[in-house]
């Protein structure tokens, strides 16, 4: 099967990085083959291909002329779509435009709570797909160290735009943090490099996850590949080993998007108390295994296989 990229992320983080490892699970299969239409040089070329796949936000022009040209071929939308403001829904006129017209063959996002929402607005899809990321397992070995776990608690904090709790919210629970008598450590999304949040990983018994949403981050893939346990929310833990972890320290709803609840410092000590109680020595390579089987290139592949 033949697969033409129409639109991809440009950057390094986040969707980009995603979208580096799409392409490689793709690259290294035997059943596909990806092109980026960059690399056309005409458009009738297009006819080679049997997906066509918009992985983010599109100039309407060539969705038009590629429906006009070829309406047989596979349509795939996702995941970086929608939205721009999650908590709004469509926010701008193109994402009015994408809702109200756009149809497709199967659009996909990241996680379960994010797919719904967007699929609230939108109705132009014939099937509606969680399509979790992929990570290159091979890129970790060399990291992995045998050394003593001294960080009882590392913190992962990244205040998102949509925040207006977090930076009020944690001086109680850091406080708290503190008085369990545990050695805590904390990183700042974007104010470290990969080899350091590896390090720290190799040295952590257990991640706190501080950020009010996330979906299938690959700093969290990561961090289990490592076997660190992340406790967080089903808003910003989508894809842990162990969905136990995950406690109701926020809520979602149409109106207000996704907001931490005012115990939010009350429901992290508790699950970190349990954990240290009734968790810490059945953990063992769990974390590492769940990923190694389920986020792999193969294992994107057969997400695949199934969707397309």
């Amino acid at each position: 099967m033949k697969i033409l990229m129409v639109s991809e992320p440009g950057g390094t983080r986040g969707p980009a990085n995603a979208y580096g490892h799409h392409i490689k699970a793709i690259e290294g299969s035997k059943n596909y083959q990806v092109c980026s239409i960059a690399e056309l040089s005409s458009i009738d070329q297009v006819q080679n291909f049997d997906v066509l796949w918009f992985s983010v936000r599109f100039d309407p022009r060539i969705y038009y002329l590629m429906k006009d040209k070829f309406p047989n071929k596979k349509y795939v939308m996702g995941p970086n779509v929608l939205f721009e403001k999650a908590e709004v829904g469509p926010s701008d006129e193109w994402e009015k435009w994408f809702v109200e017209t756009v149809t497709c063959d199967l659009y996909t996002n990241k996680a379960a709570f994010y797919l719904a929402r967007a699929n609230h607005f939108f109705k132009g899809s014939k099937r509606y797909e969680v399509l979790r990321n992929c990570i290159d397992l091979k890129g970790y070995v060399e990291f992995e160290e045998n050394c003593d776990k001294d960080i009882d608690v590392l913190v992962y904090y990244k205040n998102r735009r949509i925040d207006d709790q977090l930076d009020s919210l944690y001086p109680t629970l850091k406080s708290q943090l503190d008085d369990l008598g545990l050695s805590i450590e904390t990183i700042r999304y974007g104010e470290y490099d990969r080899n350091l949040y590896f390090k720290t990983l190799n040295r952590s018994k257990l991640c706190l996850w501080l950020s009010i949403e996330d979906f299938c981050s690959n700093a969290q893939l990561e961090a289990q590949y490592f076997n660190v346990p992340i406790i967080g929310t089903m808003y910003n833990n989508t894809d842990a080993y162990d969905p136990s972890f995950n406690v109701g320290a926020a809520t979602n709803t149409r109106e207000d998007w996704i907001r931490w609840t005012d115990d939010m410092p009350k429901k992290f000590i508790e699950r970190i108390e349990s954990f240290f109680e009734n968790d810490i020595d059945m953990v063992g390579d769990k974390p590492s295994k769940f990923i190694k089987e389920n986020y792999s290139y193969v294992a994107y592949i057969r997400q695949l296989d199934r969707m397309l």
